[in-house]
């Protein structure tokens, strides 16, 4: 072989292999990054086929604690015309039933510490008739189940009958707590007739009564 050829040759592969990388990285910060915020939820009322090869569920996080979930109202809670977050109930039965696994879904509107967040449902377990010796053991699992929010955050609580109920910071699970009498009194907070809040109540169930 002319050993031109050869010296022409050998430039073009050290060229080739130097370029590769250059063009993967060219690509890799042209494409688009998806933040974990600016995924949309999966449609919660369609099935999803799971990952071939795989036996990952359809769905994760709250999703799959309430299968077949759709919105069955929404509101917004405002403190003396200051929104603090939107809320949204999410259930598979037709109607709000309290004996149907549900979840309570809070996207919040401004940036709020968690021992806040503790300190004001403490508040309303107190409200609404809860005794201290209950409220010393229910108070640890707000600490570990709250987290400190920033705008645009959401926090889930799932009511699971006759169980307890889980929580979940942005899709991740936070706390699973087995205490029936626990969940009844945190949800009540928002679902209760006796509830600080009757017109967010309404709008969370549809409007029913």
């Amino acid at each position: 072989m002319n050993p031109r050829r050869v010296l022409v040759a050998v430039a073009a592969l050290a060229v080739s292999l130097v370029a590769g990388p250059s063009v993967l990285m060219r690509d890799a910060v042209a494409a688009p990054v998806m933040h974990a915020a600016s995924v949309p939820l999966p449609t919660l009322t369609a099935a999803t086929a799971a990952p071939a090869a795989t036996n990952a569920p359809a769905v994760a996080g709250w999703q799959a604690d309430v299968p077949n979930a759709r919105r069955l109202g929404q509101g917004k809670m405002t403190w003396f015309g200051m929104r603090l977050y939107d809320a949204a109930l999410w259930s598979a039965a037709p109607a709000f039933d309290p004996k149907v696994p549900y979840a309570l879904v809070l996207t919040y509107a401004r940036d709020i510490e968690r021992a806040r967040l503790v300190s004001s449902t403490v508040d309303e377990l107190k409200r609404q008739g809860a005794d201290q010796a209950s409220l010393d053991i229910w108070t640890p699992y707000l600490d570990r189940a709250f987290v400190d929010v920033r705008e645009g955050d959401t926090m889930t609580g799932v009511s699971l009958p006759g169980r307890g109920v889980r929580f979940y910071a942005n899709g991740r699970l936070t706390a699973s707590i087995d205490d029936p009498r626990f969940a009844e009194r945190f949800f009540a907070i928002w679902l209760a007739r006796d509830t600080r809040e009757p017109d967010l109540r309404r709008s969370l169930m549809g409007g029913a009564p």
